[in-house]
């Protein structure tokens, strides 16, 4: 799954939607906010973990981690 860290440039006051541009599920969300440019949401459920958004976000700020899904016993 997605990560998207503080080092997003959208905490930083820059408009980027990278990240979503790259995502082919569909799996980031940009959250509208007052006085600053959306902030970008992953949405657990649909992300595949494939890393384009990575490679894409051009303040490095996406890292893959293991998604936090609750196994079936």
């Amino acid at each position: 799954m997605a990560v998207i860290g503080g080092d997003c440039l959208a905490e930083a006051g820059i408009v980027c939607r990278s990240c979503g541009d790259a995502c082919g599920e569909v799996a980031i969300r940009f959250r509208p906010r007052i006085g600053l440019p959306p902030q970008a949401i992953v949405n657990e459920a649909a992300c595949t973990g494939c890393g384009e958004c990575v490679g894409a976000c051009p303040g490095a700020a996406i890292t893959l981690g293991a998604a936090h899904r609750e196994s079936v016993p």
